[in-house]
């Protein structure tokens, strides 16, 4: 009941936001009001954030500046993690946009692991930003990604994701390896719907009859195959010793 009667009188509430995102000149309002929206975004009325142009204003006026772009980016992960497909224009246009300036900020060729060693804290948080972004956009809207004409950009997010799947952070890692997870197994069981047979996701074969979704992400799927190869737990030592009797100990 509260936060319903808190739904019909939000417009108060974003009207501030917007009023201080659109005029305001001090970096530090901006971001205490953009992390205030933060809060709010999972369950405001979705037509404050797709029916006005709070999507396109986080987009081109925050995303690209460095001192905003972290919570812009926050509150582009929340947003990412709705669904309603009367909006999904506007969430392909938001992850266009988003590929667009990370390959300005960050392009992909770049070797995020070494960047993330090197980088201030703020950089370390932005990366971990974009992990989160990625998964939740891909969690919830693959299937816009999965159109023909976005083919390249889902492989091309996924590169990013893969990538920093690399990072030496355990909670980065734990983030990735959740989502790569249940991609396998989602891509798996539609391979076996689609006739494609039983060939593992991360072991990619030949098979002209392999089910087409799996074939978008081959690339993907065989370097998201040796991160996870490289991060898997090595066996302990084990000492080997002979003593005066010849046993082994």
């Amino acid at each position: 009941m509260l936060k319903e009667q808190f739904n019909s009188e939000f417009r108060r509430i974003f009207d501030l936001c917007q009023l201080v995102l659109n005029s305001s000149q001090r970096p530090s309002l901006v971001i205490v009001t953009l992390r205030t929206l933060l809060r709010f975004l999972a369950w405001i009325p979705l037509g404050y954030i797709f029916e006005t142009d709070l999507v396109n204003q986080l987009l081109t006026k925050f995303l690209p500046n460095t001192t905003f772009r972290n919570d812009t980016l926050a509150c582009l992960t929340e947003i990412a993690g709705l669904k309603e497909a009367k909006y999904d224009m506007i969430f392909q246009n938001m992850f266009i946009t988003v590929m667009r300036i990370l390959s300005q900020q960050l392009p992909l060729e770049t070797d995020i692991p070494a960047e993330y060693d090197r980088a201030m804290e703020r950089e370390q948080d932005f990366i971990r930003g974009l992990s989160l972004f990625f998964v939740s956009f891909f969690s919830q809207h693959l299937d816009i990604l999965e159109q023909p004409e976005n083919h390249s950009g889902a492989v091309q997010g996924m590169m990013y994701l893969v990538s920093i799947s690399m990072v030496d952070d355990k909670e980065i890692f734990k983030i990735c390896l959740e989502f790569w997870s249940k991609f396998a197994k989602e891509l798996y069981d539609s391979d076996r719907l689609g006739g494609g047979g039983r060939t593992s996701l991360l072991n990619l074969g030949s098979n002209p009859g392999n089910f087409a979704r799996k074939n978008i992400y081959a690339s993907v799927l065989q370097r998201v195959r040796n991160v996870m190869i490289s991060r898997m737990a090595k066996p302990e030592e084990v000492l080997v010793v002979e003593d005066d009797d010849g046993s082994i100990v």
